[in-house]
């Protein structure tokens, strides 16, 4: 039998050899205490059970409280002498649209897995079906589908509601042979935790994630018999670049996380962690030992691909001696790993990383591991890649719902459709080229004009950002005039911007507190000053950047007025303050926020910032990352004290650097105290500059004081907050410089990697930074230290 498992294939003659040579290397299954929710293994076209590998697989003869089949079906059965039954044995065939109807349990992420296994029937053959595949009404998981070798396609999906989920099998009516099939399902729950809701800003709950590639680093073929959630892991020697650079290696002493810690067996089954590859330090002919190991994958161009990669230290003899760096595509986006920390000392224990790769034209994905140390070691266990659904829900390039192979319409009235479009369209085109050809026209006599009109009205050169279109009542783009609030409006809302409802100020102006007449939306209103140093630019500029970008850690723009020479920003009203007023602002009625509370605030206002690095093609650099800048509101459910963070103040926000360019040069902006020195030498801007100022704002939380005191009375290095932490992490010493309010409070490991994060985050060139993905990536982890530790110290003493 060929078993093709998405796109690895194995070649046994029979089910029967497959399954006495998979006892042979296998002779124990692997031990595993996860118990589904939902757990519906169906035997399609049968009318009895089979076991697989342990597993249960119901009849779909008849229905049954898990699921429902509707439409036009019928069953088959494979014409073979063989004595062995199972899955690959019989079919449920599909003449026409069909549905089956699962009941689940839970919400959340599930496996999907549709066996297919083509045979010859009475008939014809089920490799000439030619077919397609939805999920959950919308979501088009196999489009112009024909499965000529037996394979397995392997999914996971958020369910978003309890009760049902609808899998759909749509025949293809030109096809050789206009049927659809199955011969098997599998849709259970998967392990808690195992995909986090949200990864390098991709909302994964709106996802299906389809896998390309498991691959077992290092290690054998493991078949679902040895997996803790009935996955296939194989080898990775063909993904290989240059083999001769590699070497494996084997140790069975691995200690999974305790305490609740991730990853837990189901992320991964030990046989993946005890095996591995390393660099091949002592290869023959080699000039350094400087190199890295490579593997090249093929994938789909166009679709963005989640990668988990999985890691454990069986190699070194000192649990502190690993650090590596890893890259995907030849970008590092991994810096630093160090196991000994990450895994706080233990060793042989294991961890992943997840990273989401943007889409891209190329079908290759390389993945690469090298040292961080001149001549050091790196080191792979395993490797997950899935392909995430496009825009359209779709994991088939360019197919749409709509555009269903099981129409059941004539090629005719096809052709007739696209003859209609296609006219359609071109006379479309000649309207919209004679209407550009007037608008060009006017333009042009308009130049001299033009040339007259102030920088304003032209491609800004300093923010980056297209200009407004100007006409002559107004310094907004027309294309935001939805946006538009009136004056009136807004003298309203302020009480004619009563000094009593002023919240904030800043160098563009007072903030004011209002509540629209409208809608009785209440809101924040920032007023520009004529003598504003910001002035006309910036407030282009963040009306053009937050017309364009949603996130929940971002303020949201709500609306804008530039009426009478006035420049007036209205955002979501954030209704605790800034961060800076809890931590020393003298906010009114603010209790000293707890260490849970000001990690959740890190959080949050990393994954913003991380959003605005990575959501665009070139990226956006904030520029004026500071705590002052970060506001805080009640977190959704009301509990009192339970904030939301969200990032604000984008007037000095720029757009990255092109492609191929390593940076943006501009002139120096942002807060004192704030400003990446690397930036301020040679005004070359970077992400990395947000970096700096986000490390800052570390250490203002864990110390509860300014990034500048210009009031202490002690040495020179204590004014800077940067320099003095930096120095005093560096010499050990940094729970004596603790916000007195935490005292007592942090454990001494979450403390640790706190510290260190914040430390790495101000080494003093860029390059050697690392980004906010692993900087968000480390607060989570802290995160989990600490309630770990709290719940440690309660058992102590209870």
């Amino acid at each position: 039998m060929n078993l093709l498992h998405r796109n690895h294939l194995f070649s046994l003659s029979e089910p029967f050899c497959f399954f006495t040579v998979f006892f042979l290397i296998f002779p124990t299954a692997l031990s595993t205490d996860f118990s589904p929710t939902t757990n519906i293994l169906l035997n399609c076209g049968s009318d009895r059970s089979v076991t697989e590998e342990g597993r249960s697989f119901l009849p779909d003869s008849s229905d049954s409280t898990q699921f429902r089949l509707s439409g036009r079906t019928t069953s088959t059965s494979k014409i073979t002498d063989s004595v062995t039954g199972g899955i690959s044995q019989t079919a449920r065939v599909f003449t026409d649209e069909s549905t089956y109807e699962f009941t689940v349990q839970s919400t959340g992420i599930h496996f999907l897995r549709l066996h297919f296994f083509p045979f010859t029937t009475d008939t014809g053959s089920l490799s000439d079906a030619v077919f397609q595949v939805n999920v959950l009404d919308k979501l088009v998981l196999l489009a112009n589908f024909s499965a000529t070798v037996p394979i397995v396609m392997d999914y996971l999906l958020f369910i978003p509601d309890k009760n049902k989920m609808k899998l759909a099998f749509i025949p293809k009516p030109s096809s050789r042979v206009s049927v659809a099939f199955v011969n098997a399902v599998e849709l259970f729950t998967a392990p808690k935790d195992l995909i986090d809701n949200e990864t390098d800003n991709v909302d994964l709950t709106k996802t299906v994630m389809e896998t390309v590639h498991r691959i077992n680093v290092g290690g054998d073929l493991l078949t679902p018999f040895n997996d803790t959630v009935w996955r296939t892991w194989i080898n990775d020697k063909e993904f290989l670049l240059n083999p001769n650079l590699a070497k494996n290696y084997t140790s069975h002493k691995i200690n999974y996380p305790i305490d609740g810690l991730r990853p837990t067996p189901e992320f991964a089954p030990k046989p993946v962690y005890s095996t591995l590859e390393q660099k091949n330090l002592v290869t023959e002919g080699s000039l350094t030992n400087n190199f890295n190991i490579t593997w090249i994958f093929p994938v789909s161009s166009g679709y963005k691909h989640f990668i988990r990669m999985h890691f454990c230290d069986i190699v070194s003899l000192s649990v502190y001696t690993l650090k590596f760096n890893v890259y995907l595509n030849q970008e590092k986006v991994k810096n630093d790993l160090h196991p000994g920390d990450i895994t706080h000392g233990n060793s042989a224990q294991p961890f992943y990383r997840d990273v989401i790769v943007p889409a891209q034209k190329n079908t290759k994905l390389s993945v690469s591991i090298g040292s961080s140390e001149e001549n050091g070691n790196a080191i792979l266990n395993g490797l997950e890649i899935m392909k995430l659904n496009d825009s359209s829900g779709s994991l088939i390039t360019g197919f749409h719902v709509e555009n269903s192979v099981g129409s059941g319409k004539s090629d005719t009235s096809v052709i007739v459709k696209v003859v209609i479009s296609t006219v359609a369209v071109v006379f479309i085109l000649l309207l919209i080229g004679a209407v550009l050809f007037i608008h060009l026209r006017r333009k042009y006599k308009q130049k001299g004009k033009q040339k007259k009109e102030s920088d304003a009205g032209r491609t800004s050169g300093e923010t980056g950002y297209p200009a407004a279109i100007v006409d002559s009542s107004s310094t907004a783009s027309k294309h935001h005039f939805d946006l538009r609030i009136s004056l009136e409006e807004l003298i309203f809302a302020t009480d004619d911007f009563d000094e009593k409802r002023i919240i904030g100020s800043g160098g563009f102006g007072n903030v004011y507190k209002g509540k629209l007449r409208r809608n009785g939306m209440q809101v924040a209103v920032k007023r520009g000053l004529n003598t504003s140093k910001q002035g006309l630019p910036e407030f282009r500029n963040e009306i053009m950047l937050l017309s364009q970008i949603h996130h929940r850690h971002l303020v949201s723009l709500v609306g804008y007025c530039d009426e009478n020479d006035q420049m007036l920003l209205v955002y979501e009203y954030m209704n605790n303050d800034t961060l800076k007023s809890h931590l020393y602002g003298g906010g009114d009625g603010f209790r000293p926020l707890t260490w849970k509370q000001r990690l959740e605030i890190c959080i949050d206002a990393a994954k913003g910032l991380h959003y605005l690095h990575t959501g665009f093609s070139q990226g956006i650099i904030h520029r004026d990352v500071k705590t002052s800048n970060i506001l805080l509101t009640t977190n959704e459910g009301g509990e009192e004290n339970n904030y939301l963070a969200k990032l604000s103040d984008f007037g000095l926000s720029k757009i990255g650097p092109d492609a191929g360019e390593t940076h943006v040069s501009t002139m120096v902006k942002g807060s004192f105290g704030y400003i990446d020195p690397e930036y301020f030498k040679t005004q070359n801007l970077t992400d990395k500059s947000d970096v700096y100022s986000f490390g800052v704002v570390m250490f203002e939380i864990l110390c509860g004081r300014p990034a500048i005191d210009l009031s202490s009375t002690n040495s020179r290095e204590k004014i800077n907050l940067a320099e003095y932490s930096v120095d005093m992490y560096k010499r050990g010493e940094l729970e004596s410089i603790v916000d007195k309010n935490l005292v007592g409070t942090i454990g001494a490991n979450s403390l640790r990697k706190f510290g260190e994060t914040a430390e790495m985050c101000l080494i003093e060139k860029g390059r050697d930074r690392p980004k906010m993905t692993e900087v968000l990536w480390n607060l989570q982890y802290i995160l989990q230290l600490h309630e770990t530790e709290r719940r440690q110290e309660k058992n102590e003493f209870s």
